[in-house]
């Protein structure tokens, strides 16, 4: 499963991020990225777990801190699930 991280430090790196991932589970990819908001460097990262590890690290990370800020987790819909709860709407 592939998971989003949001509001990383610049100070970041794949090696912070595994260590603080990887209490709860296998880490398998990250892809880190930053970019600049108002002066300021943001970073995101798109990492990839098997899916009940993922879950888990959702459920008990989002809004810990790491390296000094509160980093947020979700799940990334895959497009057949999107699909799906488009279907599901329309019938409902």
């Amino acid at each position: 499963m592939k998971i989003f991280v949001s509001n990383l430090s610049s100070k970041v790196t794949c090696d912070h991020l595994k260590a603080f991932l990887s209490k709860y589970g296998m880490v398998l990819v990250i892809e880190l990225s930053q970019k600049e908001v108002a002066g300021q460097l943001i970073g995101s990262a798109i990492v990839e777990m098997p899916d009940a590890h993922a879950l888990t690290a959702i459920a008990k990370l989002s809004g810990k801190a790491l390296c000094h800020r509160r980093v947020y987790l979700a799940k990334i819909e895959t497009d057949m699930e999107k699909r799906a709860g488009r279907a599901r709407g329309a019938h409902a």
